[in-house]
C-alpha cells in the first residue's frame, strides 16, 4: 500500500506554519509516506501578511508555485510531490488538488471575494478537485449536502468533490466524529488529512492506494474513482482509539 498526505503547510507561504521543506520531507519520508500534497493556505490574510497587495495575478501565482516547485526539488526521490491549496472563502476554507500556474492566475488578485459557485467552476475547468477542509470547526458555516458529490455520482462542474471528514489537527475529536458521521449519512466522497503545519503536529492524515501514484493526473483518478481507503493514526491515542471509514470514532476499550 501507498500512502499519501492529502493537507500540509510550510511556512514559506502559510503564516501560521513553522515547518521548512527540510523537515517537511525528513518526517514524511521517516513516516514512510509515498507521497504529499503541498496545500499551503490561499487568503486574504496570506496576501496581507506577505505584502503582496498590489501583485498581479501572475506574481500572486508565481509566490505560491514557486513553493511547490521548492519542496518537489527538497524532496527529490523520496516523496512524490503533488500542488494544492487550502483557499479560504469567508468562514470556510477548501482544498484544491491538481493546482497548477494556470489554475493560480485564472483565481485572480481578488480570489478571496469569489463566490463558491464559481471557485467550483475554476476548479474543475482546470481539471481540479474541490473537497471542504475540517467542515465542523466552530466558525465554518454547514453547506447543504445537496452542492457535494454523492459517491457513485458522476462528477459535476457545479458540486464540491468531497469534504475532509478525518482532520488530524483538530484538537477538537467532536469536529471529526461529526464530518465522518455526516459524510457517511449523505454518502459523501472523503479524504483524511494532517493539516501538517510543523513540528507538534501529527503526520498521521491521508489516502492509501493499492498503487503508487505518480502525477496529479492519476491523483485525480484515484480520488474520483474511491479507489483508495482512508488513513489510519500509527500511534492512537486512547481518545481517538482505532478508526475506519465504516466506522465511527470509538475508545480502545470500544474497539473489538
Amino acid at each position: 500500500m501507498y500512502k499519501y498526505e492529502m493537507h500540509l503547510h510550510t511556512a514559506d507561504v502559510s503564516p501560521c506554519a513553522s515547518a521548512t521543506h527540510e523537515h517537511v520531507v525528513r518526517v514524511y519520508h521517516e513516516k514512510g509516506y509515498s507521497g504529499i500534497n503541498l496545500t499551503n493556505h490561499w487568503s486574504e490574510y496570506v496576501i496581507y501578511r506577505w505584502g503582496l497587495e498590489g501583485k498581479s495575478a501572475e506574481e500572486l501565482a508565481d509566490f505560491y508555485i514557486d513553493s511547490y516547485l521548492h519542496l518537489k526539488e527538497t524532496a527529490g526521490d523520496k516523496l512524490t510531490v503533488f500542488c494544492g491549496a487550502e483557499i479560504t472563502l469567508g468562514r470556510n476554507d477548501y482544498l484544491v488538488y491538481n493546482v497548477d500556474r494556470d489554475f493560480m492566475v485564472d483565481l485572480g488578485t481578488r480570489f478571496y471575494k469569489l463566490p463558491l459557485e464559481e471557485l467550483i467552476r475554476i476548479a474543475h475547468d482546470h481539471g481540479c478537485l474541490i473537497y471542504q477542509a475540517h467542515p465542523f470547526r466552530p466558525w465554518p458555516i454547514v453547506l447543504s449536502p445537496d452542492i457535494f458529490r454523492r459517491v457513485g455520482e458522476a462528477p459535476s462542474r457545479d458540486k464540491i468533490d468531497g469534504m475532509e471528514s478525518i482532520n488530524y489537527g483538530s484538537g477538537d475529536y467532536y469536529v471529526n466524529d461529526t464530518a465522518l458521521a455526516w459524510t457517511k449519512a449523505y454518502n459523501l466522497m472523503t479524504t483524511t488529512g494532517s493539516d501538517y503545519h510543523g513540528a507538534g503536529g501529527r503526520a498521521w492524515g491521508g489516502i492509501y492506494s493499492e498503487c503508487p501514484i505518480n502525477t496529479q493526473t492519476e491523483l485525480v483518478e484515484i480520488l474520483q474513482s474511491g479507489r483508495y481507503a482512508l488513513s489510519l493514526p500509527e500511534d492512537c491515542t486512547p481518545i481517538i482509539g482505532e478508526m475506519h471509514p465504516e466506522y465511527r470514532f470509538m475508545t480502545k476499550k470500544e474497539v473489538k
